[in-house]
């Protein structure tokens, strides 16, 4: 069919490289968790993994609930949202607690999205983690 219609083959894009796999290639929480530890970003994150920031985020979750530690500093430089926002957002999470995230999009009246939702929520468990 193709010759016969001079149909030619697409070349294929190359294929990604797998990120690196710095414990020995454990758990992707427990890969992402090292990464970050070691300095990168969640944007580097994101890339490295071709994923968008909110699943670096929610590995990073399961990363410190399982016990590992992320510097709430770096993080709070991750959010674009304004100290007093994030504050107030903290504040609700310490209130209504961080299982559900529909109460505190309420509570905020929907002036914070969910993907800083889940970023507020990885600070709060951060500094819960680190008292």
């Amino acid at each position: 069919y193709c010759t016969e219609h001079e149909v030619h083959r697409q070349p294929r894009a190359p294929a990604r490289p797998a990120p690196p796999r710095p414990n020995g290639g454990g758990k992707r929480s427990q890969e992402i968790g090292s990464l970050y530890a070691g300095g990168a970003s969640l944007a580097a994150l994101q890339e490295m993994y071709g994923v968008k920031q909110s699943t670096i985020v929610s590995h990073l979750r399961d990363y410190v609930i399982e016990g590992g530690v992320a510097e709430s500093e770096r993080l709070r430089a991750e959010c674009a949202l304004p100290p007093d926002k994030q504050e107030k957002v903290l504040v609700l999470l310490g209130e209504l607690g961080g299982e559900r995230l529909g109460p505190i999009y309420e509570a905020m009246e929907g002036t914070v999205g969910y993907e800083d939702l889940h970023l507020l929520r990885l600070i709060w468990l951060a500094e819960r983690q680190r008292r």
